[in-house]
């Protein structure tokens, strides 16, 4: 509700209200179970050989959902080693494709 009447408070620049509620609903949850990373025109083994040729994460937490126009990666939180947990997200920030 905050977003909206923010952007109801300004000139129209074109955005949709639909998304932007769905974005907001994606920041407000209480709780992350998965950090889903999507990827476009690029393939999932592509991405699999890197994450064990690099040792980015155990694979074990690792989810991939086939998109139409490429995947997403979804990291379960909970399964993470602790030694990868201050730099999974890094690793993953400026990957090509993401």
């Amino acid at each position: 509700m905050i977003k909206l009447a923010e952007l109801i408070t300004k000139p129209y620049d074109g955005y949709n209200p639909h998304a932007e509620v769905m974005s907001e609903i994606q920041k407000a949850c209480s709780r992350k179970i998965y950090f889903d990373i999507d990827f476009d025109d690029i393939q999932i083994n592509d991405v699999y050989n890197e994450i064990i040729a690099n040792d980015l994460v155990n694979i074990d937490c690792c989810n991939f959902l086939q998109t139409r126009g490429g995947f997403h990666l979804l990291i379960e939180l909970a399964k993470i080693d602790k030694k990868f947990e201050k730099n999974m997200v890094q690793s993953y920030h400026f990957y090509p494709g993401c």
